[in-house]
């Protein structure tokens, strides 16, 4: 009985199945109502069929590429009546479905191109106005060499390569093609265009002109003295009283333009900006300095290990608000974009230091600070601070050295400014090696600064007496800022940035810095080799050795027995006799 009710039960399951299967509403689901010959119709449906027949506006279609898809072509652009029919293995009508397609079988329309070729670089730019744009793809002869979903190419070429036949395939949504192409000629060489109504030229002797070119990336320039017919380099334009001159630049296959323009210089190093606040909270970061005119344009500096102190930030207003950095620098911008003496830096401090009582230190493993209250301090092996702490020494305090003992800064070392000096005394070095260095109103005795690796050194209102010995390499930056250092030698060599103001030197050896500024300063005995770039103003000089490409700007200065040596630049103004 069991087994007659269990086969009952099975019956009536697949009978109501069955029933529900027929009377279940057949759908027919379009992916896309825009097709094209390249891209078939394709489409699903919620039920099972052994073959359909599809029509377009009324005629059969028969091309089919599989059992949910199939291509139409040889159509004219524009809306058509589809309509499919499914069929049963007996051949009986399942369901049918129509709806309205809209068949594209043209490409893109190209309203515009232009193709030019400007300082080795082919650039390629058209326009379209078509709504289904894709993407396009640039072939030179069968290859291809990019594609984008943008309207441009660029693409470096040689010159005097021959012809090269380019062509560009614009493809719509629904992969129809449009094309343009050309042939280019890289054996041609056309003259410059200077663009240009002014030349600028900063203290360096970096010109700004801009121009077009279809090969050379920079232009031999030559600038024509009015007075005499002669012509000059652009670097003696700083030596000049010319406010316009005609300008001849020539490019590498003496192809030349010529015109007459406006003379932007500068004449004065850029002072750095008065800063409100050095100390700023981590909490905050925001600081301040004094407004120097509503055009003054400022650059903020910070610190990264691939770049150094670079400009990360511009600004015309007279705050910033630094987030992520704990170190940086103002800076002032001509207009002919010298960039001026960097402020002090500016430090974003936490307040969470610890007060180092001990008399004797040891290694610095975390934020500390030394009171003046527990001074003197003292040093007697070597001490490492320890990368990324901070020692902090209150204005006052005495670190006396013993026994040639080390301070090896790897994190930062900061003696803060205040009313009354802080001393370092003994026998010892400050050893960079990595870190910062940042001295404030202090008076230093027989402690020598060296190393071979660094970010910062600023020293400011700081006294040298008897033979402190400064020997650097591979720091970043070196600022001496009202400095006087009348006894012992000073070596500064492969360093980005050298900065000194209103300070005096014994002497000093600049080798490979990039930029030197000097402003307001004495040095007995100054030699700069190989690639140094300096520019002096309001300064005396009395003995000077440039050397090996190097370059020296004079400006109000005096500079006596200047010994000029191996393709290196002296200039200087006429302000001073």
């Amino acid at each position: 009985m069991k087994k007659i009710m269990g086969l009952l039960i099975i019956l009536t399951l697949l009978v109501f199945t069955s029933c529900s299967n027929e009377t279940k509403e057949k759908l027919v689901m379009i992916e896309t109502t825009r097709i094209s010959p390249n891209q078939s119709l394709k489409f699903n449906t919620n039920f099972d069929y052994d073959y359909y027949n599809v029509y377009i506006n009324e005629s059969p279609v028969n091309f089919q590429s599989s059992p949910g898809s199939f291509f139409i072509k040889n159509l004219e652009y524009g809306n058509k009546n589809l309509k499919l029919e499914f069929f049963n293995d007996d051949e009986e009508l399942i369901t049918q479905y129509s709806t309205t397609v809209f068949f594209d079988n043209e490409g893109p329309n190209i309203t515009k191109n232009n193709i030019f070729i400007e300082k080795s670089v082919l650039n390629i730019n058209f326009e379209t106005n078509s709504d289904d744009y894709n993407y396009s793809e640039l072939k030179i002869g069968d290859t291809l060499v990019a594609s984008s979903v943008n309207t441009s190419f660029s693409k470096n070429i040689n010159k005097d390569s021959g012809d090269i036949n380019l062509s560009v395939i614009l493809y719509d949504n629904t992969m129809n093609t449009t094309n343009f192409s050309t042939i280019i000629n890289t054996n041609i060489d056309r003259p410059p265009k200077i663009i240009s109504e002014e030349i600028k030229i900063n203290l360096f002797s970096e010109y700004k002109l801009k121009f077009y070119d279809d090969w050379d990336k920079e232009l031999n320039i030559f600038v024509a003295n009015n007075e005499d017919d002669s012509y000059f380099y652009p670097y003696n334009l700083l030596e000049s009283n010319l406010s316009t001159s005609t300008i001849n630049a020539f490019d590498s296959s003496n192809n030349f333009d010529t015109k007459v323009l406006k003379i932007s210089k500068d004449l004065n190093i850029p002072l750095s900006p008065n800063v409100n606040s050095r100390l700023i909270s981590s909490d905050s970061g925001f600081f301040s300095w004094n407004p120097e005119g509503e055009s003054t344009q400022y650059i903020i500096e910070v610190f990264e290990n691939n770049f150094g102190w670079y400009p990360k930030y511009k600004t015309n207003s007279t705050f910033f608000e630094i987030k992520d950095e704990n170190l940086s620098f103002v800076r002032k911008v001509s207009k002919n974009n010298t960039k001026g003496l960097p402020s002090p830096p500016i430090i974003k401090f936490t307040d969470t230091l610890k007060p180092y009582e001990s008399g004797i230190l040891d290694n610095i493993k975390q934020n500390s600070i030394l009171n003046q209250i527990n001074s003197p301090f003292i040093i007697a092996s070597d001490i490492l601070i320890e990368e990324g702490t901070t020692l902090f020494i209150e204005s006052g305090t005495t670190l006396r050295f013993f026994a040639d003992s080390r301070l090896i800064v790897r994190g930062n070392l900061f003696i803060m400014p205040g009313l009354v000096n802080s001393n370092l005394i003994g026998r010892g070095i400050i050893v960079m090696d990595g870190g910062n260095l940042i001295i404030s109103d202090s008076d230093i005795e027989n402690i020598n600064i060296s190393g071979k690796r660094g970010n910062l050194i600023f020293l400011e209102n700081t006294k040298f007496s008897t033979d402190s010995r400064i020997n650097l390499n591979n720091i970043s930056r070196v600022q001496f800022y009202n400095v006087i250092k009348n006894q012992g030698s000073n070596n500064l060599e492969n360093i980005s940035g050298i900065y000194i103001l209103n300070s005096e030197f014994s002497d000093l050896h600049i080798k490979n810095s990039y930029e030197t500024m000097i402003y307001n300063s004495n040095i007995n005995s100054f030699q700069q080799n190989f690639r140094t770039r300096t520019v002096i103003e309001n300064s005396m000089v009395n003995d000077l050795y440039n050397q090996n490409f190097s370059y020296f700007n004079s400006i109000n200065s005096i500079v006596e027995n200047v010994n000029n040596i191996n393709f290196s630049l002296y200039l200087e103004d006429d302000s001073v006799d």
